[in-house]
């Protein structure tokens, strides 16, 4: 019996149990692979990389997924009303790690309006907050 406990994320991997009673041939061998969820880690470089009238692009590097397919929410903020919206379920659609997603907000943005924008990274084990960054559309 293999037994583990007060595990975490880094204990994932593949494990080797081994039997052998000593008494007829070989000892025998087993491999099992162990994954070990938690929630997904926080997006690195968030950052706008294009700003129209009616629309802010912003691109962002993600985090480790936890083990568990992640999705991504957008919150912005009107910074003069105070109004917040939110893009969600924003797909990771990127294989490997090292590269950028990005994401165009439209839904309610006008123009001559100063935003601020903070990433979310979601899995079924939990949401982490990631940093914020400003924007302002031209008139």
């Amino acid at each position: 019996m293999l037994t583990l406990s007060d595990i975490n994320i880094l204990d994932s991997g593949i494990y080797q149990c081994q039997v052998d009673n000593g008494v007829r041939g070989s000892p025998v061998s087993l491999n099992t692979n162990i994954i070990v969820y938690g929630p997904p880690s926080k997006p690195v470089n968030f950052h706008v990389i294009d700003v129209t009238a009616v629309s802010i692009r912003v691109q962002w590097i993600r985090g480790f997924n936890g083990g568990l397919d992640q999705t991504f929410t957008i919150r912005y903020t009107d910074v003069v009303s105070g109004v917040v919206k939110e893009k969600s379920g924003i797909e990771d659609k990127v294989v490997g790690s090292g590269q950028m997603i990005t994401d165009d907000i439209t839904d309610g943005i006008e123009p001559e309006t100063e935003y601020q924008l903070q990433i979310f990274a979601d899995n079924l084990q939990g949401q982490v907050v990631g940093d914020k960054v400003s924007a302002v559309t031209p008139g």
